[in-house]
């Protein structure tokens, strides 16, 4: 194909917009100083996820369910095990909740 394939008119207005952009210093500056970042792995490692309060309560929770369940069926006591259970749901709705946190705060 040959030439540009664009009007005289569509030549010209192309050439005022790009002188334009030549006369912006602010993105003359910004285009200059740019740099490719990689973009970042969308899943976060376990020190990511323990900066996070939400994370960090989790895996709190998980400890503490944990030792829980050990005592609850060492000691087999209905109050240790009524402990254990509070706790596993609290742990069980805090894990479903925190995947939507962190999609909600990558988007923005």
């Amino acid at each position: 194909m040959e030439g540009s394939g664009l009007t005289e008119r569509e030549r010209r207005a192309l050439a005022e917009i790009e002188d334009l952009m030549r006369d912006d210093d602010v993105l003359e500056r910004q285009l200059r100083t740019m740099r490719l970042d990689p973009e970042p792995d969308p899943r976060p490692g376990p020190a990511d996820l323990l900066r996070r309060p939400r994370a960090l309560l989790l895996a709190l929770l998980a400890i503490v369910c944990l030792g829980l369940l050990i005592a609850a069926t060492v000691t087999t006591l209905l109050a240790v095990v009524c402990a254990f259970v509070v706790t596993w749901l609290v742990t069980l709705v805090v894990a479903v909740r925190l995947p939507g946190t962190a999609r909600r705060r990558r988007r923005r």
